[in-house]
């Protein structure tokens, strides 16, 4: 019984190193404080979207097709209208589904949903490509190999 609870703890304390590990080396070489989804979560609708921060995620988006004064109207009328949404809006919802609702709300925006869209466009994982890769492995005979030509099989 002893060798099975000695080598749990070995097992612990491993995983726990490699936790530890990992963990020094995400804080290491990623910058947290200047990330552009710690900048995209002011559009969380929890607070109104300032005219400045619309500019900056344009900016930051490359989106150039984007009139700053119908900008600065909407982030304005935003402002406005967000005491009441905040209000009347299920807090449930997910973000990109109260943006939504802000929408339909206010149907006269049309500079806000390019940059709301284009945030909501970034993946937040790489799931789908892989799915995607899947799919084609099943419609594909065999795996694909890099062969450079004349050497190995082919």
């Amino acid at each position: 019984m002893y060798p099975i609870v000695i080598r749990y703890f070995d097992q612990e304390k491993e995983a726990n190193e490699v936790y530890r590990r990992t963990l020094e080396y995400v804080q290491k070489y990623y910058d947290f404080e200047h990330s552009v989804f710690k900048f995209f979560s002011k559009f969380d609708l929890t607070s109104a979207v300032s005219y400045e921060d619309a500019v900056e995620a344009c900016e930051s988006l490359g989106l150039k097709n984007v009139d700053e004064d119908k900008l600065y109207d909407e982030t304005r009328k935003l402002n406005q209208v967000f005491p009441q949404f905040e209000q009347s809006i299920n807090s449930t919802l997910s973000v990109d589904l109260r943006w939504v609702q802000l929408f339909k709300v206010t149907s006269t925006f049309t500079e806000l949903p390019k940059i709301i869209g284009k945030i909501f466009s970034i993946p937040i994982s790489n799931a789908f490509v892989e799915r995607v890769f899947s799919l084609m492995g099943k419609f594909v005979d065999g795996r694909a190999k890099l062969l450079i030509s004349g050497h190995g099989e082919g």
